[in-house]
């Protein structure tokens, strides 16, 4: 395992060697720089095949490049994400200036060589190749000005790998088997590589919102064997997807600070209206869905993408929990008996995005009809820029066998939340938190009431004392 200090070294050289490089491929920066980062990936595959060093990509000539990578790509299946991720990377060379194309790779070699001196061979594990990737990719971006103003196809942003580390922990509880994943709503598609470092030969299905080449090397660096990417909408009128089908589905849904209802002219205001579409009745109401507040409208479609004995875990704002004009979207939910546990999680677990967030689990077959909720808002370590889940143990723990403990946790029958209109919001259901703080503060009162009038009382003893002693 590399140390920090060596991969800032790493990094470090590989940015000198890369700024080094006088040669031009193409006059767009973030193509040549998106085939130096290719370039690297397959130093640093090859490297977590355990071959020395990494087996570098030379090539006497353009054609010569374009025919190694081809014999590559014909080793594997079109779902393997190392086929995926020469694909894509062959469609870009095709553009760039062939003359400078072998002294290019040649000049980039050397400087992994160079930058990788003095580093074992057996450092390069998973792990380590994904952070020395990720740790360059965001140097590199952030050393061009136009990326800080503009979303570009190939932008690989970072989320932190907390989220898949409890979901993995709560689904290997019920040891079962996981053949299929499914990825409605992948921004760029961080969450599906750290469930494939962990299931590499699971299928993973991902919907993505931006196809980045970034993701298909990550995906290639775990060793995922069989990906499926489209760049599609899941809420799609027609569904990219089919009933019944998977194992286990994932969203992370990042939250906005929106309003329920929106300031027009004059001073009204204007509810906002339905998702339109034909949807398929059995995979969603859009009469239930406003079209600005779409996270019920994926708990519908996911919940309609699980196999019999299928698993979703979205995490999300709360709002959806209980915003007025999303009641009938709930409703549907605890009639078809989908919501397994709503899990409330600490605030700020991504720096760039501090809202409070909540993990509603889905089932497609449930044995009860009671829905768990527990608080899990202090189950963090707070750090430099965001909080840090802990206590990974007690939450899986509770979860799995639904312990109920006075103010964490409860179990919430569908009468209960028919009665509150069907609310899901913690704070209906885990009252009993409230009701212990504030006794809890009563009894701190009437201990501090009761210390004061002793305190007199003795005070009342002694001044009698010391009055009778002067008379004897």
């Amino acid at each position: 395992m590399m140390t920090d200090k060596d991969l800032i070294t790493c990094v470090n050289r590989l940015i000198q060697n890369y700024k080094s490089n006088s040669l031009k491929l193409t006059d767009n920066y973030v193509e040549q720089r998106d085939f130096y980062l290719f370039l690297l990936f397959w130093y640093l595959h090859e490297a977590n095949q355990k071959i020395a060093y990494g087996q570098q990509l030379n090539s006497s000539s353009y054609d010569e490049f374009c025919a190694l990578l081809k014999s590559v790509k014909n080793k594997y299946p079109a779902t393997h994400s190392l086929y995926q991720a020469v694909d894509t990377v062959m469609l870009k060379v095709a553009t760039f200036r062939k003359d400078d194309f072998p002294k290019f790779i040649a000049e980039s070699n050397r400087g992994f060589t160079k930058s990788f001196s003095g580093i074992s061979s057996d450092s390069f594990d998973v792990q380590t190749s994904m952070s020395l990737y990720q740790s360059l990719l965001g140097r590199l971006e952030s050393m061009n000005p136009i990326d800080h103003f503009m979303v570009e196809e190939d932008d690989y942003q970072e989320i932190p790998q907390d989220f898949i580390e409890l979901i993995t922990r709560l689904d290997t509880a019920k040891e079962r088997s996981i053949k299929t994943a499914y990825f409605p709503f992948e921004t760029v598609g961080e969450q599906c590589v750290y469930f494939a470092k962990r299931n590499p030969n699971c299928h993973l299905r991902i919907e993505c919102l931006l196809i980045s080449p970034h993701l298909m090397r990550m995906l290639a660096l775990v060793g995922a064997n069989s990906v499926e990417i489209t760049f599609s909408n899941s809420l799609a009128v027609d569904a990219n997807v089919k009933a019944n089908t998977f194992d286990l589905a994932y969203t992370l849904l990042q939250p906005q600070n929106v309003n329920e209802k929106e300031k027009v002219e004059g001073g009204k205001e204007k509810k906002y209206i339905p998702i339109k579409g034909g949807f398929d009745p059995k995979r969603l109401n859009p009469d239930s869905v406003p079209a600005r507040y779409k996270e019920n409208g994926y708990l519908q479609h996911t919940q309609w993408t699980l196999s019999k004995h299928g698993v979703a875990y979205m995490i999300m704002g709360k709002g959806f929990l209980f915003r007025d004009i999303e009641a009938q979207a709930r409703e549907i939910l605890i009639k078809k008996n989908a919501i397994d546990s709503i899990i409330q999680l600490p605030p700020n677990l991504m720096s760039f995005c501090p809202l409070p967030l909540v993990l509603i689990i889905l089932r497609k077959t449930k044995p009860t009809k009671d829905i768990f909720y527990l608080d899990a808002t202090e189950g963090f370590t707070a750090d430099a820029s965001r909080n840090r889940f802990s206590g990974f143990e007690k939450i899986v723990k509770m979860v799995t066998k639904r312990e109920v403990i006075l103010g964490v946790s409860a179990l919430v029958s569908p009468d209960k939340i028919k009665e509150n209109k069907y609310s899901l919001n913690p704070q209906n259901y885990l009252v009993e938190l409230d009701n212990v703080k504030e006794s809890s503060e009563q009894l701190d009162a009437e201990r501090q009431e009761l210390t004061e009038l002793l305190m007199k009382k003795k005070n009342s003893i002694d001044n009698l004392f010391k009055h009778l002693s002067k008379k004897i």
